[in-house]
């Protein structure tokens, strides 16, 4: 099974033994690298057929993995923040109807007492009508009964027994009537009073009391709950997307910060330290302004002068704008703002935003310090010129002589560009010269070799081999 690439027998490298790439964006910047770093576009065929790519498709491999970790995680966090979310809506439905099904409950239970105490109270008034009926028609057959008995007894056309006795069982038989109306009235009240929802003493009401109780609690539960779950959910949250935030800083600048800033800060130590000053690293430092921390770096002089330093390796807008708040914040009059390479200086090596403030292009991999040298003591001398209080006519000729270096020192950018033009074709020329050598050794080389078998042991008079 044929495999381009691949990994190793210890899968501790990753081989790639074909790759073709047609896309013009990774030709163009392949055009770069060259001579093994990345440095200004070359368009000569020669020097591209010859190039070594290597440190080129390393360096593009390890920017595409870096990108797509940072995808991958943004991907997973966003998937993450998803379910989530998805619990978070899900735990607030079922809450809210837990909620509603427990109040729903509570009122049933309520409709279901009211209708059974009505119930009881309908089936207790008729129980009453019934008994005081039944009360009456009893001792009315009693009395009637107790009349024809006696009167059968004790008969006759006038019978004083029975006359006597008449009143005695109507007496008896309402009171009798009575108290058995007062003894059912006495029971329904109590029975009554028990299934009484208003009356707090009552069982039911002391029943209906309970499931309230505990439907409020369950309530307060869930919605404590939910509270804590969406407390969790918003800090989760707002992990996520400083997550997220940090992933496509890392992946938008991968090399923005400490390493870019570290080379610079060890260009400058020196500078400062062959001028007598002093200088530095402030990037991690809050400076004059509240919460603020412009300036990379500071540059001191022995009068007090300050130049701050800030630098990037990512492409900015609004430099001049960005260099006056460091100073503020680094109390400087002078500024000198760095980027690694021409692209994020808008095309040029050098650019010039005042009298005071500058902005170099200035590789710490690749680039000479002379340069940035140039640029530190210019803005150090603008700084002192600012600072000093000797006289105005001093003054006057310091400023014009700062005015005047800023005009060579654009000049010296351009000179620049072409020294770094003039080198790059004196290495070809030196190459070609060398390998030229080299053949001319070999021909020489194999003269002698022939001189020496056609001559047999005859000695031979050495000859030289070096090329001027």
């Amino acid at each position: 099974m044929n495999r381009n690439a691949h990994f190793t027998d210890n899968n501790t490298a990753l081989a790639i033994e074909q790759l073709i790439l047609r896309d013009r964006d990774v030709l163009r910047e392949a055009q770069r690298w060259t001579s093994g770093h990345r440095g200004p576009i070359v368009d000569d065929t020669e020097t591209l057929a010859v190039a070594d790519l290597s440190a080129f498709i390393t360096e593009v491999v390890k920017c595409g993995a870096v990108a797509l970790a940072a995808t991958g995680q943004a991907s997973d966090a966003k998937e993450l923040e998803r379910m989530v979310a998805e619990v978070g809506e899900k735990a607030a439905a079922s809450a809210a109807r837990a909620a509603e099904l427990t109040g729903q409950a509570a009122k049933d239970a309520s409709a279901v007492m009211t209708k059974t105490v009505d119930s009881a109270k309908k089936a207790l008034a008729e129980a009453d009508a019934n008994c005081r009926k039944e009360m009456a028609a009893t001792v009315n057959s009693a009395t009637a009964n107790i009349t024809d008995q006696v009167n059968r007894l004790f008969g006759g056309s006038d019978p004083e027994l029975v006359a006597r006795l008449e009143p005695v069982l109507k007496q008896f038989s309402a009171e009798l009537t009575m108290k058995a109306a007062a003894g059912t009235q006495e029971l329904i009240a109590t029975a009554t009073r028990q299934f009484d929802l208003n009356d707090p003493t009552s069982p039911i009401a002391k029943h209906t009391a309970a499931l309230d109780a505990r439907q409020l609690q369950m309530s307060d539960l869930l919605m404590a709950n939910h509270a804590d779950l969406a407390k969790r959910f918003e800090e989760m949250t707002a992990a996520l997307k400083v997550r997220e935030a940090k992933a496509a800083l890392i992946s938008t600048t991968p090399r923005k910060g400490d390493s870019f800033a570290a080379g610079i800060h060890r260009f400058m130590e020196p500078i400062a330290a062959g001028l007598g000053d002093e200088y530095y690293d402030t990037g991690a430092i809050v400076g004059a302004l509240p919460r603020c921390k412009k300036g990379d770096g500071l540059l001191t002089t022995a009068e007090g002068a300050r130049v701050v330093v800030e630098m990037t390796d990512s492409p900015r807008s609004g430099w001049n704008d960005y260099l006056v708040e460091a100073e503020r914040n680094r109390q400087a009059a002078a500024s000198l703002g760095i980027v690694r390479s021409p692209e994020q200086n808008g095309g040029e090596t050098l650019r010039v935003l005042g009298p005071r403030r500058v902005v170099l292009a200035f590789d710490p991999d690749t680039d000479e310090p002379d340069l940035l040298r140039a640029c530190v003591l210019l803005m150090r001398a603008a700084s002192v010129t600012v600072v000093a209080r000797s006289g105005g006519e001093q003054l006057a000729t310091a400023a014009e002589k700062v005015q005047s270096a800023l005009s060579k020192l654009e000049k010296l950018a351009t000179a620049k560009k072409s020294a770094d033009v003039i080198r790059r074709e004196a290495t070809k020329i030196d190459k070609t010269v060398t390998d030229f050598a080299t053949e001319v050794e070999l021909v020489l080389a194999e003269a002698v070799t022939a001189l020496t078998i056609s001559a047999g042991p005859t000695p031979l008079v050495a000859l030289s081999t070096d090329v001027a």
